[in-house]
Protein backbone atom coordinates (compact mmCIF):
# COMPACT_ATOMS: atom_id res chain seq x y z
CA UNK A 1 0.00 0.00 0.00
CA UNK A 2 1.41 3.40 -1.01
CA UNK A 3 -0.30 5.49 1.68
CA UNK A 4 -0.91 4.78 5.34
CA UNK A 5 -4.03 6.96 5.24
CA UNK A 6 -7.22 4.86 5.20
CA UNK A 7 -10.08 7.33 4.61
CA UNK A 8 -9.53 7.83 0.91
CA UNK A 9 -12.45 7.19 -1.41
CA UNK A 10 -10.41 7.65 -4.60
CA UNK A 11 -6.86 8.14 -5.78
CA UNK A 12 -7.38 10.26 -8.89
CA UNK A 13 -3.85 9.81 -10.14
CA UNK A 14 -0.55 8.38 -8.93
CA UNK A 15 2.54 7.96 -11.05
CA UNK A 16 6.25 7.53 -10.48
CA UNK A 17 9.15 9.10 -12.36
CA UNK A 18 12.82 8.76 -11.46
CA UNK A 19 11.92 7.40 -8.06
CA UNK A 20 9.57 10.22 -6.99
CA UNK A 21 5.79 10.34 -7.10
CA UNK A 22 3.01 12.58 -8.37
CA UNK A 23 -0.12 11.84 -6.31
CA UNK A 24 -3.61 13.34 -6.66
CA UNK A 25 -5.88 12.85 -3.65
CA UNK A 26 -8.22 15.75 -4.38
CA UNK A 27 -11.98 15.57 -3.79
CA UNK A 28 -11.96 12.99 -1.01
CA UNK A 29 -13.14 13.10 2.62
CA UNK A 30 -9.73 13.56 4.22
CA UNK A 31 -9.86 15.61 7.42
CA UNK A 32 -6.23 15.45 8.61
CA UNK A 33 -2.75 14.33 7.65
CA UNK A 34 -0.95 12.69 10.56
CA UNK A 35 2.73 11.83 10.85
CA UNK A 36 4.31 9.59 8.22
CA UNK A 37 1.27 9.54 5.91
CA UNK A 38 3.47 9.09 2.85
CA UNK A 39 6.44 7.37 4.45
CA UNK A 40 6.48 4.60 1.84
CA UNK A 41 7.15 6.90 -1.12
CA UNK A 42 9.08 10.01 -2.04
CA UNK A 43 6.71 12.73 -3.22
CA UNK A 44 7.51 15.20 -5.97
CA UNK A 45 3.96 16.56 -6.44
CA UNK A 46 0.96 16.22 -4.12
CA UNK A 47 -2.53 17.46 -4.92
CA UNK A 48 -4.83 17.14 -1.94
CA UNK A 49 -7.32 19.91 -2.65
CA UNK A 50 -11.06 20.06 -1.96
CA UNK A 51 -11.07 17.86 1.11
CA UNK A 52 -11.94 18.90 4.67
CA UNK A 53 -8.44 19.02 6.09
CA UNK A 54 -8.13 20.96 9.34
CA UNK A 55 -4.77 19.62 10.54
CA UNK A 56 -1.46 18.62 8.96
CA UNK A 57 1.13 17.10 11.27
CA UNK A 58 4.67 18.48 11.27
CA UNK A 59 5.90 15.05 10.10
CA UNK A 60 3.14 14.42 7.55
CA UNK A 61 5.62 14.51 4.67
CA UNK A 62 8.44 12.57 6.34
CA UNK A 63 10.67 11.00 3.74
CA UNK A 64 9.85 13.64 1.13
CA UNK A 65 11.52 16.67 2.71
CA UNK A 66 14.11 16.89 -0.07
CA UNK A 67 11.87 15.87 -2.99
CA UNK A 68 8.43 17.51 -2.59
CA UNK A 69 8.33 20.46 -5.00
CA UNK A 70 4.64 21.10 -5.69
CA UNK A 71 1.90 21.09 -3.04
CA UNK A 72 -1.76 21.92 -3.72
CA UNK A 73 -3.95 22.03 -0.60
CA UNK A 74 -6.54 24.55 -1.77
CA UNK A 75 -10.19 24.28 -0.76
CA UNK A 76 -9.68 22.79 2.70
CA UNK A 77 -10.34 24.05 6.25
CA UNK A 78 -6.85 25.09 7.33
CA UNK A 79 -6.75 28.19 9.53
CA UNK A 80 -3.03 28.77 9.01
CA UNK A 81 -0.10 27.56 6.98
CA UNK A 82 1.04 24.16 8.29
CA UNK A 83 4.42 24.32 10.00
CA UNK A 84 5.50 21.19 8.13
CA UNK A 85 6.15 23.44 5.12
CA UNK A 86 9.35 24.61 6.79
CA UNK A 87 10.84 21.12 6.37
CA UNK A 88 10.31 21.09 2.58
CA UNK A 89 13.64 22.32 1.26
CA UNK A 90 12.70 22.03 -2.45
CA UNK A 91 9.17 23.46 -2.34
CA UNK A 92 8.69 25.70 -5.38
CA UNK A 93 4.90 25.65 -5.97
CA UNK A 94 2.37 26.20 -3.16
CA UNK A 95 -1.40 26.58 -3.59
CA UNK A 96 -3.40 27.29 -0.43
CA UNK A 97 -6.33 29.40 -1.68
CA UNK A 98 -9.86 28.80 -0.40
CA UNK A 99 -8.73 27.86 3.10
CA UNK A 100 -10.10 30.13 5.88
CA UNK A 101 -6.68 31.66 6.58
CA UNK A 102 -6.57 35.23 7.87
CA UNK A 103 -2.87 35.63 7.18
CA UNK A 104 0.21 33.85 5.84
CA UNK A 105 2.66 33.21 8.67
CA UNK A 106 5.78 35.30 8.06
CA UNK A 107 8.21 32.79 9.60
CA UNK A 108 6.88 29.94 7.48
CA UNK A 109 6.90 32.04 4.30
CA UNK A 110 10.48 33.14 4.96
CA UNK A 111 11.52 29.51 5.47
CA UNK A 112 10.26 28.52 2.02
CA UNK A 113 11.21 31.74 0.24
CA UNK A 114 14.53 30.51 -1.15
CA UNK A 115 12.95 28.14 -3.68
CA UNK A 116 9.32 29.28 -3.85
CA UNK A 117 8.48 30.30 -7.43
CA UNK A 118 4.67 29.95 -7.50
CA UNK A 119 2.19 30.96 -4.81
CA UNK A 120 -1.63 30.98 -4.83
CA UNK A 121 -3.52 32.15 -1.76
CA UNK A 122 -6.63 33.93 -0.49
CA UNK A 123 -9.99 33.41 1.16
CA UNK A 124 -12.94 35.47 2.31
CA UNK A 125 -11.44 35.33 5.82
CA UNK A 126 -8.44 37.37 4.70
CA UNK A 127 -9.27 41.01 5.41
CA UNK A 128 -5.71 42.38 5.35
CA UNK A 129 -2.89 41.98 2.88
CA UNK A 130 -0.31 39.42 4.13
CA UNK A 131 2.87 41.46 4.44
CA UNK A 132 4.97 38.28 4.34
CA UNK A 133 4.47 38.26 0.55
CA UNK A 134 6.82 41.21 0.23
CA UNK A 135 9.83 39.07 1.14
CA UNK A 136 9.38 36.55 -1.68
CA UNK A 137 12.00 38.02 -3.98
CA UNK A 138 12.32 34.79 -6.01
CA UNK A 139 8.58 34.54 -6.75
CA UNK A 140 7.70 34.20 -10.45
CA UNK A 141 3.93 33.55 -10.29
CA UNK A 142 1.42 35.02 -7.83
CA UNK A 143 -2.34 34.36 -7.77
CA UNK A 144 -4.66 36.09 -5.28
CA UNK A 145 -8.21 34.75 -4.80
CA UNK A 146 -11.33 35.72 -2.90
CA UNK A 147 -9.81 38.11 -0.35
CA UNK A 148 -12.39 40.38 1.29
CA UNK A 149 -10.24 43.52 1.69
CA UNK A 150 -11.44 46.46 -0.42
CA UNK A 151 -7.96 47.36 -1.66
CA UNK A 152 -4.37 46.22 -1.66
CA UNK A 153 -1.76 48.47 -0.03
CA UNK A 154 0.35 50.51 -2.43
CA UNK A 155 3.41 48.48 -1.47
CA UNK A 156 1.65 45.10 -1.82
CA UNK A 157 4.14 43.86 -4.41
CA UNK A 158 7.25 45.37 -2.87
CA UNK A 159 10.14 42.95 -3.22
CA UNK A 160 8.65 41.25 -6.28
CA UNK A 161 9.54 43.85 -8.90
CA UNK A 162 12.59 42.01 -10.25
CA UNK A 163 11.12 38.49 -10.33
CA UNK A 164 7.33 38.40 -10.82
CA UNK A 165 6.26 37.40 -14.34
CA UNK A 166 2.66 36.20 -13.79
CA UNK A 167 0.00 38.02 -11.75
CA UNK A 168 -3.59 36.85 -11.28
CA UNK A 169 -6.18 38.71 -9.18
CA UNK A 170 -9.49 36.85 -9.14
CA UNK A 171 -12.83 36.94 -7.33
CA UNK A 172 -11.72 39.50 -4.76
CA UNK A 173 -13.60 42.34 -3.08
CA UNK A 174 -11.18 45.08 -4.14
CA UNK A 175 -12.47 48.31 -5.64
CA UNK A 176 -9.11 49.61 -6.86
CA UNK A 177 -5.73 48.30 -7.96
CA UNK A 178 -2.42 49.61 -6.63
CA UNK A 179 -0.51 51.64 -9.21
CA UNK A 180 2.62 49.92 -7.98
CA UNK A 181 1.76 47.10 -10.38
CA UNK A 182 3.58 49.18 -12.97
CA UNK A 183 6.80 48.65 -11.00
CA UNK A 184 6.77 44.91 -11.75
CA UNK A 185 9.28 45.22 -14.55
CA UNK A 186 9.39 41.50 -15.45
CA UNK A 187 5.61 41.08 -15.66
CA UNK A 188 4.70 38.92 -18.66
CA UNK A 189 1.09 37.81 -18.07
CA UNK A 190 -1.72 39.61 -16.19
CA UNK A 191 -5.16 38.18 -15.37
CA UNK A 192 -7.71 40.41 -13.59
CA UNK A 193 -10.93 38.43 -13.40
CA UNK A 194 -14.32 38.49 -11.63
CA UNK A 195 -13.62 41.29 -9.17
CA UNK A 196 -17.18 42.57 -9.04
CA UNK A 197 -16.40 45.84 -7.21
CA UNK A 198 -13.54 46.83 -9.48
CA UNK A 199 -14.92 49.67 -11.62
CA UNK A 200 -11.78 51.51 -12.72
CA UNK A 201 -8.63 50.32 -14.43
CA UNK A 202 -6.17 53.22 -14.28
CA UNK A 203 -4.71 54.14 -17.65
CA UNK A 204 -1.19 54.06 -16.22
CA UNK A 205 -1.53 50.66 -14.52
CA UNK A 206 0.74 48.95 -17.08
CA UNK A 207 2.72 52.03 -18.06
CA UNK A 208 6.30 51.22 -18.96
CA UNK A 209 5.93 47.44 -18.53
CA UNK A 210 7.64 46.47 -21.75
CA UNK A 211 7.67 42.74 -21.00
CA UNK A 212 3.89 42.29 -20.82
CA UNK A 213 2.70 39.95 -23.57
CA UNK A 214 -0.72 38.73 -22.38
CA UNK A 215 -3.56 40.59 -20.65
CA UNK A 216 -6.89 38.96 -19.70
CA UNK A 217 -9.63 41.05 -18.06
CA UNK A 218 -12.96 39.30 -17.38
CA UNK A 219 -16.07 39.76 -15.27
CA UNK A 220 -15.11 42.99 -13.50
CA UNK A 221 -17.29 46.10 -13.15
CA UNK A 222 -15.45 48.31 -15.64
CA UNK A 223 -17.77 50.49 -17.72
CA UNK A 224 -15.03 51.94 -19.90
CA UNK A 225 -11.57 50.86 -20.84
CA UNK A 226 -8.76 51.88 -23.14
CA UNK A 227 -7.75 48.87 -25.20
CA UNK A 228 -4.03 49.36 -24.95
CA UNK A 229 -1.74 51.11 -22.52
CA UNK A 230 1.10 53.58 -22.76
CA UNK A 231 4.59 52.19 -23.41
CA UNK A 232 3.56 48.53 -23.03
CA UNK A 233 4.75 47.97 -26.57
CA UNK A 234 5.18 44.19 -26.47
CA UNK A 235 1.57 43.22 -25.74
CA UNK A 236 0.70 40.30 -28.01
CA UNK A 237 -2.72 39.21 -26.78
CA UNK A 238 -5.56 41.14 -25.11
CA UNK A 239 -8.79 39.49 -23.90
CA UNK A 240 -11.76 41.36 -22.43
CA UNK A 241 -15.11 40.11 -21.16
CA UNK A 242 -17.59 42.51 -19.56
CA UNK A 243 -21.33 42.96 -19.18
CA UNK A 244 -20.91 46.74 -18.88
CA UNK A 245 -18.50 47.96 -21.55
CA UNK A 246 -20.10 49.14 -24.78
CA UNK A 247 -17.03 50.25 -26.73
CA UNK A 248 -13.26 49.96 -26.93
CA UNK A 249 -11.68 53.33 -27.43
CA UNK A 250 -8.17 54.65 -27.83
CA UNK A 251 -8.91 57.02 -24.94
CA UNK A 252 -5.52 58.44 -24.01
CA UNK A 253 -2.96 56.29 -25.78
CA UNK A 254 -3.50 55.28 -29.41
CA UNK A 255 -3.58 51.59 -30.23
CA UNK A 256 -1.09 52.07 -33.06
CA UNK A 257 1.56 52.25 -30.34
CA UNK A 258 1.15 48.45 -30.10
CA UNK A 259 3.27 47.09 -32.97
CA UNK A 260 3.24 43.50 -31.67
CA UNK A 261 -0.44 43.01 -30.81
CA UNK A 262 -1.59 39.99 -32.82
CA UNK A 263 -4.75 38.83 -31.01
CA UNK A 264 -7.71 40.55 -29.39
CA UNK A 265 -10.72 38.76 -27.90
CA UNK A 266 -13.88 40.63 -26.87
CA UNK A 267 -16.97 39.21 -25.16
CA UNK A 268 -19.12 42.31 -24.71
CA UNK A 269 -22.92 41.88 -24.74
CA UNK A 270 -23.38 45.68 -24.89
CA UNK A 271 -21.23 46.08 -27.97
CA UNK A 272 -23.48 47.12 -30.89
CA UNK A 273 -20.85 48.14 -33.43
CA UNK A 274 -17.39 47.01 -34.43
CA UNK A 275 -15.04 49.32 -32.48
CA UNK A 276 -13.29 51.78 -34.77
CA UNK A 277 -10.14 51.39 -32.70
CA UNK A 278 -9.61 47.91 -34.18
CA UNK A 279 -8.68 49.50 -37.49
CA UNK A 280 -5.87 51.26 -35.68
CA UNK A 281 -4.17 47.96 -34.86
CA UNK A 282 -2.52 46.89 -38.13
CA UNK A 283 -0.52 44.06 -36.56
CA UNK A 284 -3.65 42.08 -35.59
CA UNK A 285 -3.81 38.54 -36.95
CA UNK A 286 -6.85 37.35 -35.00
CA UNK A 287 -9.99 39.14 -33.82
CA UNK A 288 -12.69 37.47 -31.73
CA UNK A 289 -15.97 39.19 -30.89
CA UNK A 290 -18.31 36.61 -29.35
CA UNK A 291 -21.79 37.12 -27.97
CA UNK A 292 -22.06 40.84 -28.68
CA UNK A 293 -25.05 42.63 -30.20
CA UNK A 294 -23.54 43.53 -33.55
CA UNK A 295 -26.18 43.37 -36.30
CA UNK A 296 -24.35 44.98 -39.25
CA UNK A 297 -20.81 44.54 -40.54
CA UNK A 298 -20.06 47.72 -42.44
CA UNK A 299 -17.54 48.59 -45.12
CA UNK A 300 -14.55 49.99 -43.29
CA UNK A 301 -15.14 48.11 -40.04
CA UNK A 302 -11.99 46.08 -40.65
CA UNK A 303 -9.89 48.52 -42.65
CA UNK A 304 -6.14 48.87 -42.17
CA UNK A 305 -5.77 45.25 -41.04
CA UNK A 306 -3.38 43.82 -43.64
CA UNK A 307 -2.26 40.94 -41.39
CA UNK A 308 -5.71 39.73 -40.26
CA UNK A 309 -6.00 35.95 -40.77
CA UNK A 310 -8.86 34.85 -38.47
CA UNK A 311 -12.09 36.76 -37.77
CA UNK A 312 -14.51 35.27 -35.24
CA UNK A 313 -17.96 36.92 -35.14
CA UNK A 314 -20.13 34.05 -33.97
CA UNK A 315 -23.17 34.44 -31.71
CA UNK A 316 -23.93 37.98 -32.86
CA UNK A 317 -27.34 38.94 -34.35
CA UNK A 318 -25.66 39.83 -37.66
CA UNK A 319 -28.19 40.13 -40.48
CA UNK A 320 -26.28 42.34 -42.94
CA UNK A 321 -22.70 42.23 -44.20
CA UNK A 322 -22.04 45.15 -46.53
CA UNK A 323 -20.40 44.33 -49.85
CA UNK A 324 -17.16 46.14 -48.98
CA UNK A 325 -16.81 44.75 -45.47
CA UNK A 326 -13.69 42.71 -46.27
CA UNK A 327 -12.37 44.72 -49.19
CA UNK A 328 -9.00 45.41 -47.57
CA UNK A 329 -8.50 42.26 -45.47
CA UNK A 330 -6.32 40.60 -48.07
CA UNK A 331 -4.80 38.08 -45.65
CA UNK A 332 -8.12 36.83 -44.25
CA UNK A 333 -8.32 33.02 -44.30
CA UNK A 334 -10.86 32.02 -41.65
CA UNK A 335 -14.24 33.72 -41.10
CA UNK A 336 -16.63 32.36 -38.46
CA UNK A 337 -20.25 33.50 -38.52
CA UNK A 338 -21.89 30.73 -36.52
CA UNK A 339 -25.31 31.33 -34.98
CA UNK A 340 -26.02 34.69 -36.58
CA UNK A 341 -29.18 35.97 -38.31
CA UNK A 342 -27.67 35.80 -41.77
CA UNK A 343 -29.92 34.21 -44.37
CA UNK A 344 -27.31 34.02 -47.11
CA UNK A 345 -23.61 33.60 -47.69
CA UNK A 346 -22.36 37.22 -47.69
CA UNK A 347 -21.16 38.35 -51.12
CA UNK A 348 -18.59 40.46 -49.28
CA UNK A 349 -16.28 37.42 -49.21
CA UNK A 350 -16.04 37.45 -53.02
CA UNK A 351 -12.77 39.38 -53.09
CA UNK A 352 -11.11 37.47 -50.25
CA UNK A 353 -8.95 34.36 -50.39
CA UNK A 354 -10.71 32.57 -47.58
CA UNK A 355 -9.78 29.03 -46.67
CA UNK A 356 -13.04 28.55 -44.76
CA UNK A 357 -16.22 30.31 -43.69
CA UNK A 358 -18.45 28.81 -41.00
CA UNK A 359 -22.18 29.59 -41.05
CA UNK A 360 -23.26 26.73 -38.79
CA UNK A 361 -26.48 27.54 -36.94
CA UNK A 362 -27.43 30.39 -39.28
CA UNK A 363 -30.67 30.11 -41.27
CA UNK A 364 -29.08 30.19 -44.75
CA UNK A 365 -31.43 30.06 -47.75
CA UNK A 366 -29.67 28.70 -50.85
CA UNK A 367 -31.03 29.85 -54.23
CA UNK A 368 -29.49 30.75 -57.57
CA UNK A 369 -30.90 34.24 -57.16
CA UNK A 370 -29.24 34.77 -53.80
CA UNK A 371 -25.96 32.96 -54.44
CA UNK A 372 -25.56 33.36 -58.19
CA UNK A 373 -22.53 35.59 -57.62
CA UNK A 374 -20.61 32.46 -56.63
CA UNK A 375 -20.48 31.33 -60.25
CA UNK A 376 -17.87 34.02 -60.94
CA UNK A 377 -16.16 33.63 -57.56
CA UNK A 378 -12.48 32.82 -58.25
CA UNK A 379 -11.97 30.71 -55.11
CA UNK A 380 -15.36 28.97 -55.09
CA UNK A 381 -13.83 25.50 -55.34
CA UNK A 382 -11.13 26.10 -52.73
CA UNK A 383 -13.12 27.86 -49.99
CA UNK A 384 -14.93 25.46 -47.66
CA UNK A 385 -18.29 26.72 -46.36
CA UNK A 386 -19.73 25.04 -43.26
CA UNK A 387 -23.44 25.18 -42.52
CA UNK A 388 -26.76 24.03 -43.96
CA UNK A 389 -29.06 25.22 -46.71
CA UNK A 390 -32.14 25.18 -44.52
CA UNK A 391 -34.50 25.35 -47.50
CA UNK A 392 -32.93 22.32 -49.21
CA UNK A 393 -31.68 20.39 -46.19
CA UNK A 394 -28.23 19.96 -47.74
CA UNK A 395 -24.79 21.31 -46.78
CA UNK A 396 -23.97 24.73 -48.22
CA UNK A 397 -20.75 23.25 -49.58
CA UNK A 398 -22.76 20.80 -51.68
CA UNK A 399 -24.85 23.64 -53.14
CA UNK A 400 -21.65 25.58 -53.76
CA UNK A 401 -20.03 22.81 -55.81
CA UNK A 402 -22.97 21.02 -57.45
CA UNK A 403 -25.76 23.56 -57.88
CA UNK A 404 -23.95 26.85 -58.52
CA UNK A 405 -22.42 25.73 -61.86
CA UNK A 406 -25.97 25.07 -63.11
CA UNK A 407 -27.31 28.46 -62.04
Amino acid sequence: MLFSYQKIKSVDWASSYNGTWFVDLSDNNITSLTANEFINIKLNTLWISNNNITYIDIDAFSGSEDTLQSLQIRGNQLLSLPITLTSLSKLSDLQVQYNPMKDLDKNIIMNVSTNLKKLSFGSISMTKWPTSIMGLNMLVELSVYNVSMDSFPDNAFEGLKDSLMFLQIQSTNISRLPLSINKLSKLFTVLINYNVNLKVLPEEIFEGLNNIHYIVIQGNAFTNISAIYKDSTNIKSFALQSDYISNITDAVYPAKMQPNLYEISLVLPKLYNVPKSLSNMPSLKQIEMFQANISIIRAGDFSNLPSLITLELSSNPISVVEIGAFATTRSLQVLNLRYTKLKTVPEAIKKTKLYSIDLTGSNVICTCEGLGWMKQWPTRNSTFISGECTNLNIPIYEFQLKYIPKC
